[in-house]
């Protein structure tokens, strides 16, 4: 009888054991989800290509896929980035933020970091800095 009431304690600290775990995963899982939310591949709003009016850069641009960040860097040179992954935020001051994780040719790891503004007509505000940039040919796509 004395083993019997030891099995079943031993029993019942291992279920609260498992309870206590699977409440704090889900805690955890729960807590780092936020206001974010995380993808593989740039979302449809964002695809296309981008070019800004500044004149020093009439030769560059900004080309998003579906899974490639492309830089047009002039001269018709071009640097082509893998993404690993897409981060967005909670809408403020109009911008949708974003971050956009992605790997060059030499698998080093960069991010890129901006606020889409979707009511402006789709426009693109590089962290840091003051250029806006349209989606050429004015397509905006929601």
């Amino acid at each position: 009888m004395e083993e019997l009431l030891e099995s079943l304690r031993g029993r019942k600290r291992t279920l609260a054991l498992l309870i206590t775990a699977s409440v704090c995963i889900i805690a955890l899982v729960l807590a780092g989800r936020g206001d974010s939310s995380e993808e593989t591949t740039i979302p449809d709003a964002l695809r296309g290509t981008w070019r800004t009016d500044n004149p020093k850069m009439k030769d560059r641009y900004l080309k998003l896929t579906e899974s490639l960040v492309i830089f047009g860097q002039g001269h018709k040179r071009e640097q082509v980035c893998v993404v690993d992954r897409v981060e967005s935020g909670k809408t403020a001051e109009g911008a949708i933020p974003y971050t956009v994780h992605y790997h060059d040719d030499d698998a080093r790891k960069w991010t890129l970091e901006f606020g889409y503004y979707p009511a402006s007509g789709g426009i693109i505000r590089l962290q840091h800095r003051s250029e806006l940039w349209r989606r050429e040919g004015g397509e905006v796509r929601i």
